[in-house]
């Protein structure tokens, strides 16, 4: 084994030029992710926007159908 070894070209040089690191990996998934939390909390506003406008939309179809009854009524 030692023989195998000395007469080997290969250094540790070579061995650290193998080894991948996980840095970019990381930090790839990370902007992935950051992208698609961007994406939810546009999609929530988006939806809570909806719901502000149809309360509003539900206050003015009741305010009208009451002004309504009330007219019938007199």
């Amino acid at each position: 084994m030692k023989e195998l070894e000395a007469e080997s070209p290969v250094s540790q040089c070579d061995f650290d030029r193998l080894k991948l690191s996980t840095a970019p990996f990381m930090e790839r998934n990370l902007e992935f992710m950051i992208g698609c939390m961007d994406g939810l909390s546009s999609e929530q506003n988006k939806f809570q926007y909806y719901y502000r406008n149809l309360g509003r939309q539900q206050s003015q179809q009741q305010a009208w159908l009451q002004k309504r009854r009330a007219r019938e009524h007199v």
